[in-house]
């Protein structure tokens, strides 16, 4: 089977980057959390969590990828999660530094650091992805470089057999 009988929606061409050498299919999968959901953590990480749970977008592909693309995914993924765990460990720091200082000066300096942190590796770790334009429960577009927009859910032939 040919991968334009695969991915027959999509042009032969890296989602990420637009080329056309060395492409390999590969899961990917989008979760998306409205950002608002971060509004609910002063009520408790357990309220916040199932408010994100209930209210995130999930979705999961097997897209054309280029090589140099999914090594670009892969360490930003290790850098990421580097960064998370940084932040994570920061915001204790900035509790720790608090309270040794009796300051919220200083508990809100770090905590920015932390926030800051968690903010670049997102920013960084999103650029290593397809680009999404549309991403809802009900439709997902991406944009390819040089390629165009294309609708990937629901399923190319889904949308054809309802005109």
């Amino acid at each position: 089977m040919s991968s334009e009988d695969q991915y027959p929606s999509l042009p032969n061409a890296c989602v990420i980057c637009g080329g056309n050498e060395s492409l390999e299919g590969q899961a990917i999968t989008r979760v998306f959390t409205p950002g608002w959901v971060w509004l609910f953590l002063p009520l408790g990480i357990l309220p916040a969590a199932l408010i994100g749970l209930a209210v995130q977008t999930k979705h999961q592909f097997s897209l054309l990828v280029c090589q140099p693309c999914r090594a670009r995914r892969f360490w930003a993924s290790a850098v990421h999660w580097v960064a998370m765990l940084s932040s994570l460990v920061l915001i204790f720091v900035a509790i720790s530094v608090g309270v040794m200082y009796q300051s919220w000066l200083a508990f809100l300096g770090v905590l920015i650091v932390a926030c800051g942190v968690a903010f670049a590796s997102g920013k960084f770790h999103d650029r290593t992805n397809p680009r999404y334009t549309v991403f809802t429960r009900e439709k997902v577009e991406l944009e390819i470089p040089g390629r165009g927009r294309f609708v990937v859910f629901p399923p190319w032939h889904l949308l054809n057999s309802a005109r």
